[in-house]
């Protein structure tokens, strides 16, 4: 992880993957043992996964994840 040279944001790295079995877009981080997300194309989320509804974040995630030639939705 490494800051701007503003110093205003940051950068560092994040990985995602989509798994078909609960079909979300998990994200993970070794910036933070607690940066592990999930992802779902509901905006109501699915509250038993602990997925977040977020249409636009699944949307331009599977684009990134089709992009790089690996499962996507």
């Amino acid at each position: 992880m490494s800051a701007t040279k503003k110093g205003k944001s940051i950068t560092f790295e994040v990985r995602a993957w989509w798994n078909p079995e609960d079909q979300m877009i998990h994200l993970a981080s070794d910036a933070s043992k607690t940066f592990i997300l999930t992802v779902c194309d509901d905006p109501k989320g699915a509250p038993k996964k602990k997925a977040r509804g977020h249409r636009k974040l699944f949307r331009e995630l599977s684009k990134l994840l089709i992009s790089a030639g690996v499962p996507a939705p």
